[in-house]
């Protein structure tokens, strides 16, 4: 492991040893589609990441006047190949925002 390389249990070292991406040539169904629910109450998907990225953004999307809410990931209807994905997106959060 190089140094700048996630250690083995992290969850990008998982997403990269996955059969999921560009590695593969393939995702397989590791694009996560918005919460249709949300963007038909106004919410806006701004990325998905891991919790303390997704909570520092908040932060951030909360003092330039947003609403925000951390959404976990639905994992659940990716392909079995992408078993990988599934295990690191339990550590990721979906962030979304809308005006307050």
């Amino acid at each position: 492991m190089t140094p700048n390389s996630p250690d083995k249990s992290s969850p990008l070292r998982m997403l990269s040893d996955s059969s999921c991406g560009p590695a593969s040539g393939s995702y397989l169904g590791c694009t996560i589609p918005e919460d249709p629910e949300l963007v038909a109450q106004g919410w806006q998907r701004r990325f998905i990441g891991d919790a303390r990225m997704a909570k520092e953004s908040a932060e951030t999307y909360q003092d330039l006047g947003f609403e925000v809410r951390l959404e976990p990931i639905d994992a659940d209807n990716l392909k079995d190949e992408c078993g990988g994905c599934k295990i690191a997106f339990q550590a990721f959060k979906a962030v979304y925002t809308r005006k307050v």
